[in-house]
């Protein structure tokens, strides 16, 4: 299903609150908005510190919050349409 927050299609959300982190699945060769995912992960959980993104069943970006600020490791580049 497309998601206006995240300007992408999402398969799967999952958020481990013993763990403090979650994980976003989108199809395959899409790619989410850092800023969307943030704020849709900590509307549901504020302690969640990790998220990672998976591009169809590949992991593809890890969001972490680092001494109050999120920051972005890309582990694969994101080029294609998402229609």
């Amino acid at each position: 299903m497309w998601h206006d927050g995240l300007m992408c299609f999402v398969e799967r959300l999952e958020v481990d609150f013993v763990k403090g982190c979650a994980s976003l699945w989108l199809r395959d060769g899409n790619c989410t908005d850092m800023r969307g995912a943030i704020a849709l992960i900590e509307n549901i959980s504020p302690d969640v510190f990790r998220i990672y993104t998976y591009g169809g069943r590949d992991r593809d970006t890890v969001y972490e919050k680092d001494a109050g600020e999120w920051v972005a490791v890309t582990l694969r580049p994101c080029v294609s349409s998402v229609f």
